[in-house]
């Protein structure tokens, strides 16, 4: 899984829960990578090498990511991309041929096919929500204590709820 954000952390719990043997993280961040690994994660910063893999989750959002994601990507192999990006990235279609690669993407936001099965994983407790959430603040205090912190300490920050009955 590159990222190792909210979609990274989710992702890599949702392919746990599936039954995967083996998950590791990759973020430039140290500590997200340490959220990850108290997780239970295996853990690596970006560019560390490794065997390429038959299913790689881009959760990113950035160029470096894709890219990085696409090469970890084994012949035959599929890349995820669950990272919301804000520009056009390029693709060696030769390279996707010849290693006869799929890339799949994924919003998720249909009721049956994404909803439910979450919040059902949620019920059954086998994916770890609380851990994400980063801060609480009254809906007074968005903007001082939710955004602007989310925006000038991403390493800190992934999830920020905001109280409305405050």
């Amino acid at each position: 899984v590159f990222g190792a954000g909210t979609v990274g952390l989710m992702a890599a719990q949702v392919a746990r829960s599936s039954g995967a043997r083996s998950i590791t993280l990759r973020d430039p961040s140290a500590a997200r990578l340490g959220r990850a690994a108290a997780m239970g994660f295996e853990v690596a910063p970006p560019g560390s090498g490794g065997a390429r893999v038959p299913a790689v989750f881009e959760c990113t959002g950035s160029a470096a990511g894709f890219a990085d994601a696409l090469s970890a990507t084994a012949k035959s192999g599929t890349t995820v991309v669950l990272g919301v990006h804000d520009r056009v990235r390029e693709i060696d279609l030769l390279a996707l041929l010849l290693d006869e690669r799929v890339i799949l993407a994924s919003l998720s936001h249909a009721m049956n096919d994404d909803y439910i099965p979450a919040i059902e994983l949620l019920r059954l407790g086998k994916v770890d929500f609380e851990s994400l959430i980063t801060d609480r603040v009254p809906l007074r205090d968005t903007v001082d204590r939710g955004f602007e912190p989310l925006v000038a300490d991403p390493e800190r920050h992934l999830k920020v709820l905001i109280d409305c009955r405050q």
